[in-house]
């Protein structure tokens, strides 16, 4: 399974440093981790999208090697189902056992889709 790529930025900006709102069950260290991997791993997403409307429309289209999805949706809809991608497979020992649910994502899937 091909892992989503992302490329963290090289200056991330300050909100992603794991002290700045560390979680309260995150076990890692910011001596061996100064950066969140799940907030350096959306930093590049997030600014980007920073002037998108959130509940403006548009089509999604998703292309992958079993299936292509495409529907309209909202902007907030789309990137709710990036964003759990990203937190899914980014590093982060509390999100790690979602990895695998990775592979069977399907975007704008319905309530009984997701169960």
């Amino acid at each position: 399974m091909a892992g989503l790529q992302i490329t963290p930025q090289s200056d991330p900006p300050i909100w992603t440093a794991l002290d700045f709102k560390q979680c309260p069950n995150c076990p890692l260290s910011k001596t061996e981790f100064p950066y969140g991997p799940i907030a350096r791993n959306l930093a590049p997403l997030l600014k980007q999208c920073a002037s998108l409307v959130s509940y403006e429309t548009l089509t999604l289209e998703v292309i992958s090697k079993e299936r292509t999805i495409r529907g309209k949706t909202s902007i907030q809809r789309a990137l709710s189902s990036l964003i759990g991608l990203i937190m899914a497979t980014s590093p982060c020992p509390i999100t790690k056992n979602l990895k695998p649910m990775a592979h069977f994502h399907l975007p704008l899937a319905n309530e009984e889709e997701t169960v």
